[in-house]
């Protein structure tokens, strides 16, 4: 009998703990949830956002009428340009004024002529020692 009595307690209870649940779903079916932490830190983050967009279009229109004469990075610019531009200047008068310069004799060039009369010379005694080669008589060598 303890034992029925136990299930009996235990089903009460049961009984109990669901009328409650079927209660509250009851009492809160019809509430809306209106703001929640998730909600209250994206709105944080949208307002951010378009505040910081208003000020950038707010510069933008401000700063049309702003205008830039100079500052360090033009001015060095302008020194490249100015030096580059010198540079080309003289190269082109030097070779300008080298267009009538006539150089006859130099080292290299005698260098030269005499790497080119020595390479002359060999590849002729070349051709002299295979015109020999070729009318060479073995024979003939044996008994002179």
């Amino acid at each position: 009998m303890a034992e029925l009595m136990f299930g009996l307690g235990q089903t009460k209870k049961k009984k109990e703990t669901e009328a409650k649940v079927r209660n509250t779903k009851a009492n809160l079916k019809d509430v809306t949830i209106t703001e929640t932490v998730e909600s209250n830190v994206r709105s944080d983050q949208h307002g951010r956002e378009k505040n910081e967009k208003a000020m950038r279009t707010h510069t933008k229109v401000h700063l049309r009428d702003v205008n830039i004469t100079e500052t360090v990075e033009t001015n060095s610019r302008a020194e490249h340009h100015g030096r580059n531009k010198d540079e080309k200047n003289i190269r082109a008068e030097t070779k300008t004024n080298l267009r009538d310069v006539n150089i006859t004799d130099t080292v290299e060039g005698d260098v030269r002529n005499q790497q080119h009369s020595r390479d002359k010379q060999w590849i002729e005694t070349g051709k002299q020692q295979k015109k020999s080669n070729t009318s060479f008589d073995m024979a003939r060598a044996l008994f002179n």
